[in-house]
This record gives C-alpha cells, structure tokens and sequence, in this order.
C-alpha cells in the first residue's frame, strides 16, 4: 500500500506536467491561423472564425506556409518533423467548422497547398488588405515573430501555472521527509542523544510543542458565530510555508504581449492570464484536499503525525484552493465583463458548470464553520459529502473541454481506494457482539467482544476505532473511541452528546441499563507511540481521555521494568472511575503510581452509594486520593528532577492545552534536560 499510494502521489505531479501547451506545434498554428482568419478573402465564410483559411485555398496555403515559416525560424534543425505534426493541430481547428473537410485532409495535400502557394505569394501590407484576397499571403518575419510571441506568453502561463501548482507537492514532500527523518529518530535509540541538545529543546520549545493562542484542544470563540480549533505552532508553521507558496506562485512571472496580438489591452491581458493561473494551481490542489482527508494516511504513517494535523492541512490547503477558485472565477467575470462577452459566455454549459461548482466550494466553506460543526456534526458531515460529489461532477464537466479533464482521476481514485481500505478495516473483525451498561445516568461502559483469531496485538495503547452501532437509525454513523484492549475484549467509555452516542444512552435506559447489540468496528487507527523506550513516564488523564494513558500504564507495568511509571487522573465525578474500575483494579500489582484527583465538592469520606465507597476503598489501598485539580506544572518539573522524562496526555481540551504549553516552557526553561510529549487527545 505505501509504494501505491507514493505511486500515486508523483502519478499526480506527472499528471500536472503531461497536459504540456506551449508547443512551437500548437504555437504555430494559433498564430498564424488568427492572424490570417482576421485578414478579408475572396471567400463567402460560415460563422466559425476559421472557416476561410480552412476552405479557401489561397488561405489555407497561406496559413501552411506561414506555419512552415514559423517552425523555420524558432527550431530549425526539428522543422520537418514538427511540420508534419502540425496537420493534426489544424485538423482539430477546421473540424470546429468544416469536419468533412477535416476529416479528409491529408499531409499531401497540406503540403501541396504550402507548395503551390510559394509560386503566389504576395505581402500582407495594405495594398492587398484593401480589398478582398484572391492571392496567397506571405507574413513577414516581424509579425510571425509578434504573433508567435503572443501565443508562447499565452500558453507558457498554463504550463508555469501547472508547475507553479506542483510547488506544494514538492514542499509537502519535503515536509514529510524531514517530519520522518525526525520520526525515525525518535523511535530509535538516538533519541535520548538528540533531546540532549539544547538547540533542539529549544526549537521544540518554541515552534514545535506550543499551541499558538494558548488554544488548540480547546475552540477559540470570539462570539457565538465565530468559533473554531486553530493549529499548534508548529502546524501554523507549515501552514504560513504551503500559503506562501500558494501566494507567491500566483503572483510571479507574468508575460504580457507587448503588442497586445490576442487580447486589447496590457490589463485584459493580466486579468485573463490571472484566471488561468488561479483556476489551474486551484486543481491541481484538489488531490491534496483529499490525501489529508483519509483515515488511511500514508502521510500520517511516515510522519507521525496525529489525525488532527492531517484534518487542519485538509481544513486550510482547502480554503486556499476556493479562496483561488474564487480569484479564477471573478478574474474571468471581469474579463468577460471588459470585452462585452459575458451574456455569450454565460450561456456556455463551461461556464454554468463552473458556476455550480463555485457554488459548491462556497457551501463546503460555509457549512465548515466551526458553529456547525461543532453543534450538529453529523448534518455538516453528509452535507459536506454531497457537496463533494456536486463539486467533483461539475468541476469535471467544467475543465473537460480545455484538456483538463484528466485531472480528476488522481483525486477520485484516491478517495475511492480510501473508501475501500475502510471497509477491508470492517471486515478484519467482522459483525460484533457488544455489551453496553449504563454508569449511572448518563455514561456509557461499552464492551466488544472480538474474534478468537484477533486476540494477540490487534490493538496498540492509544489507538482508537471508529464504531459503528447497527440501529436503523443511526448505521451509517461512525464516531471515534480510544479502546482499551484486554484479552479478546475492546473497552470504551462514552458521553453521550447529540447524535448516535444519545440514541444509545435513550435505548439503555428503556431496557434498565442493559443492551447487547450487534456492531462494526473500523480500525484499529493511529500509530504506536515511542514513549516505551522511556525510563520515566507521566501520564496525565481526565475525564473520558483516561483510556489511552491507562492502557500505556496497564502494558508497561506488566513488562515489569524499572521504569518509574506515574499515573495521575482528574474526574469530576465518580462514575467514570465506576465505568474503568476493573482497568483501574488492574494497578494494585503493578508498578504504576496511581493518584486520582477529585474536582468537584465531594469528599473523600462522602459518597453517594455503596458502589461509589467500595470502590474508593479498594483505590485508596493502593492509590493516593486528593481532593482539587493537580498542578500540572509542579508535576512536571518534580518529575523533570528525577531525569529525562516521557509526558502522555489526554483529557479536558483546556486541560490538554494547559499541559501542553507548560511542557513547552519547561522545554525552554530547561533546555539540556530532555522532556518528551505526547498528546492523544484528537479533535476535529
């Protein structure tokens, strides 16, 4: 899969660069076939603008000839060859018009006709553009080099624009290549030696583990409309680098005619290049979109990074494409505007395509808002795949007829072999039997039963699933859970919000706190961490992120080492350490200290039930109970003092937030002593 997937992604690059236009073949052709369409003949011409130099004779020797010429003086050495080709250029353009006489036109008499003009040529000066042309015309050098020019300007901005566009492959390459440089490093033994560098640290410190606002779990909300999740420093980083790219290639390299052949003027001439550019480098974006869009991520694989930074790259990469789609589209209305065109372009079906499939980028940005999102997810979801399909379709149908077509395979299969990959996920484990108890009044203990043959490293501490829950209602719904995996059983532990996870907790509750049902499980997703080579681990959990950090503890306690394993969890409340009591159980008798920290206003000598004493009882035997949050940063740096320390968080957004940045300043403060961070806390 990887060396297909790598296939793929430079079968995209050559995609972008095979649809080559500026061709001295090509060139040539439009050039002097508008010049001389332009010219009056003796001839009673169609509507179609090239309807003369194609029936007429003297036109059509006229053109051969000035075809001939031009080749001769641009690539002599290729000129026969390349004259030759040429037929099937102005066989293509006499077919818009005439298509018998397209279709029964030879190179002999191509050729013929250059020939037999040759005997007849007069100048192309005003003594013969007074009147209607019987003869052939000979065109000057001077002008076959204006009119030459003014199509290699034209179309050299289609291929610069088709490499310009490429730039963001190349940077992302780039990217990934020094993100998986780093991440070998890190799950090797150099890592210790690496973090020992005070430069390092200090980049790390600064660029690398801080969030960029002091929000990145947590929703950035200015006011009820304007909320949403922004990157870590670090993935604004690479987001400021794809953005300066993207500006710069749009902005550079312009040739204008001077002599403004094909256009009226110097302005109608950048604006019309500007909505080439714009539409093109917006396309060729379009596969990018979709690679960080997959659960199934090679670039995830080879980086290391987390789904989130995968989803924000997808998030950005695709407000700058529409945001160069929208340039594309009022670029050309101008144009259109400024040459008295725009009713007769509207009416192209090019043109109502474009338009729809503007419209529906417009939709995907506005239906992404961080508001919809986050209060009715699933609608956002559905919409946004409808909208995706429209935006294929139309966007296809659009750039079919400029050669462009092919651009939609990569990013189709792409999404089509994701898709795929999914489902051969589901079928690893089947139809499954889960078991779902009501904790109290609103959470939810689920327990999977899996297959017999997957029982020996099916799942990783950390990683998680997508469930599916096969109601009628809800089947096609899928929502991530970390597991917690023991023997051949997954555990997980769910809020109920809106949606799927509230049908659920509605079902339980009719049938007293009980369900089984039947489910498919999608995974396992996300990498294995490299914090096991760590002498000294600090996990920090709270609420319902406590199942990765306790699967981490669980696994590295029983392999008895001498690691000096901390535990500490922050709950609210005690059903959630009712929901994980036999996990939680599990670390009386393994090396891992457990603290548990208790936010609310309950006492540790105060319970609710008889459920809720017995288990703090048992805790209380092994584990240190505290009542208030914990101080996140005098952990740290107590730890810090004992050595080289590994960090694993997961919890509260704003608790995630806080203990990120607290271990990019100790980072910083302490740049020579080594701190390692991960954070499994996904929000998207």
């Amino acid at each position: 899969m990887v060396i297909l997937a790598i296939f793929l992604l430079f079968a995209g690059l050559a995609g972008c660069e095979a649809h080559k236009m500026d061709s001295w073949q090509s060139n040539s052709v439009l050039g002097c076939g508008v010049y001389l369409s332009k010219m009056q003949w003796m001839y009673e011409s169609s509507s179609n603008f090239y309807s003369s130099i194609c029936a007429y004779e003297p036109a059509l020797g006229s053109w051969s000839t000035c075809i001939h010429d031009m080749l001769n003086d641009r690539m002599p050495n290729e000129r026969d060859i390349i004259y030759e080709k040429t037929l099937t250029n102005v066989k293509d353009i006499c077919q818009l018009g005439n298509k018998k006489f397209a279709e029964e036109l030879t190179f002999e008499r191509y050729n013929a006709s250059r020939n037999n003009a040759s005997r007849y040529l007069c100048g192309d000066d005003d003594t013969y553009m007074n009147s209607p042309l019987t003869c052939p015309v000979k065109v000057d050098k001077a002008m076959r080099d204006r009119i030459g020019n003014a199509y290699h300007y034209y179309s050299s901005n289609f291929d610069n624009s088709s490499k310009y566009g490429s730039m963001t492959y190349v940077y992302f390459i780039v990217v990934v290549l020094i993100s998986c440089a780093f991440k070998v490093c890190k799950t090797s033994a150099l890592s210790r030696s690496i973090l020992k560098y005070r430069f390092i640290n200090l980049v790390r410190g600064y660029l690398v583990l801080p969030t960029l606002f002091g929000k990145h779990a947590s929703h950035l909300e200015t006011n009820w409309l304007c909320t949403g999740l922004i990157p870590t420093t670090f993935e604004s980083l690479m987001i400021l680098g794809y953005t300066l790219i993207s500006a710069t290639t749009l902005a550079v390299k312009y040739q204008l005619d001077p002599f403004n052949f094909l256009f009226p003027s110097k302005w109608l001439q950048f604006i019309r290049l500007l909505a080439d550019r714009s539409g093109i480098i917006a396309i060729i974006q379009v596969p990018l979109i979709i690679l960080f869009s997959t659960r199934n991520n090679i670039v995830e694989c080879l980086t290391g990074f987390k789904y989130t930074t995968m989803i924000m790259l997808h998030k950005w990469i695709g407000r700058v494409m529409i945001l160069e789609a929208c340039i594309h589209s009022i670029a050309y209305a101008l144009y259109a505007t400024l040459l008295h065109s725009y009713k007769a372009s509207a009416d192209e079906a090019y043109w109502k395509f474009g338009v729809i499939a503007m419209t529906s980028c417009v939709g995907l940005l506005v239906l992404s808002m961080g508001i919809i999102r986050k209060c009715t997810y699933e609608t956002f979801l559905y919409i946004h795949i409808l909208l995706v399909i429209v935006f294929f379709y139309t966007y296809f149908k659009h750039v079919e007829s400029f050669g462009f077509g092919s651009t939609i395979y990569f990013p189709l299969s792409l999404w089509v072999i994701e898709r795929i990959l999914r489902v051969v996920r589901i079928l690893r484990f089947g139809y499954l039997k889960a078991r779902i108890q009501l904790i109290d009044d609103d959470l939810l203990r689920i327990t999977i039963q899996l297959p017999s043959c997957q029982k020996q490293k099916a799942f990783e501490p950390g990683q998680y699933i997508f469930l599916y829950f096969m109601q009628p209602s809800i089947f096609w719904q899928s929502h991530p859970f970390t597991v917690i995996h023991s023997n051949n059983e997954l555990t997980l532990v769910v809020k109920p919000k809106k949606g799927a996870t509230n049908t659920m907790l509605k079902k339980v509750r009719q049938v007293n706190g009980f369900l089984e049902i039947n489910v498919l499980v999608e995974g396992p997703y996300g990498s294995r961490s490299a914090i096991n080579k760590s002498d000294r681990l600090l996990f920090l959990a709270g609420g319902t992120g406590i199942p990765g950090p306790l699967s981490h503890a669980i696994e590295l306690g029983k392999r008895q080492s001498k690691r000096t394993i901390d535990l500490v969890i922050t709950v609210r409340e005690l059903d959630i350490l009712k929901a994980y009591r036999s996990e939680l159980l599990l670390l009386e008798h393994l090396p891992v200290h457990l603290v548990i920290h208790l936010t609310n206003s309950i006492t540790t000598t105060t319970y609710s039930s008889t459920e809720e004493t017995e288990i703090i009882t048992k805790l209380k035997s092994f584990a240190t109970i505290r009542n208030g949050r914990p101080d996140v940063e005098k952990l740290i740096n107590e730890s810090l003092n004992n050595g080289p320390l590994a960090i694993v968080c997961c919890g509260p957004a704003s608790f995630v937030d806080q203990t990120r940045d607290f271990v990019a300043k100790v980072t910083v403060e302490n740049p020579s002593a080594p701190v390692e961070y991960l954070e499994e806390y996904q929000c998207w």
